[in-house]
């Protein structure tokens, strides 16, 4: 018994989910300029402008090229409407790191990260460097990428208060991560949240249908100081109470 194979289109699901106003922003590191209005034939350069340009809710669409670390910082969309950043269909946009992240997000909220390869750094001088990073940030999502070298794929240090409600879906992660730092080796670390409330389906984060390839150790599931591949530690079920997050608050599935 069995049925036909259903091909899933997750830029739809993905849209439908992280639903956006209609603000439309292009970026093309080949042809853009940051001075222009950021149409589709005068696309900004760089994806910190296009982000900059969208406002409060919208989609950047960014288009093949090798981009550097971007921070974005106090950017907000609302439940309603997300601030998507999207690889546009056809285009494959790396974001590399120059240091640290690759990509971080600071004290914003409401955004999606779709279709990029972003890369860390793979040295033992810096092994922090994450492919992504949430700081005090709640409401982010990153699906369909390709992060690899570095610490973390993803990685969201908590401080009990706006560091919640993480979607990390159907991405690739590796080669390289986590090989030089000993503490949290893992691709995947949610460390000191609070789960800030749960989602419809009951669930305040979310990792689902990762492929965590060539991380230092396992895809097992456990604290930091276990060395797991999904590392889930010191997370609060409110703000302010200490314990462990509970099980009910975190949907970990179909990782491979």
């Amino acid at each position: 018994m069995g049925g036909d194979l259903v091909a899933v289109d997750f830029l739809t699901l993905a849209q439908s989910k992280y639903p956006a106003g209609s603000n439309q922003i292009w970026v093309d590191q080949a042809t853009g300029n940051d001075g222009n209005v950021g149409t589709s034939t005068l696309p900004k350069a760089s994806i910190q402008a296009g982000v900059t340009a969208v406002g409060a809710t919208g989609t950047v669409w960014v288009r093949n090229g090798t981009y550097n670390a971007v921070t974005i910082s106090s950017k907000n969309g609302s439940a309603s409407q997300w601030v998507r950043i999207v690889a546009q269909s056809g285009h494959s946009p790396k974001i590399t790191s120059s240091g640290n992240s690759a990509i971080n997000f600071q004290d914003s909220s409401y955004l999606l990260l779709y279709g990029f390869e972003v890369t860390g750094l793979d040295n033992s001088s810096n092994p922090y460097a994450d492919c992504v990073t949430a700081t005090n940030s709640h409401h982010i999502a990153v699906w369909k990428c390709w992060m690899h070298h570095g610490s973390h794929a993803f990685g969201a240090p908590g401080n009990f208060g706006n560091a919640s409600n993480y979607d990390i879906c159907y991405n690739f992660m590796g080669p390289n991560l986590s090989r030089w730092n000993e503490y949290a080796a893992s691709a995947v670390s949610l460390y000191a949240l609070n789960d800030g409330g749960n989602g419809a389906d009951g669930y305040a984060n979310r990792i689902i249908g990762n492929c965590i390839y060539d991380s230092k150790n396992t895809v097992g599931i456990g604290p930091s100081t276990d060395g797991n591949g999904i590392i889930i530690d010191a997370c609060n079920s409110s703000a302010g109470q200490g314990g462990t997050l509970s099980t009910d608050k975190t949907l970990v599935a179909r990782n491979i």
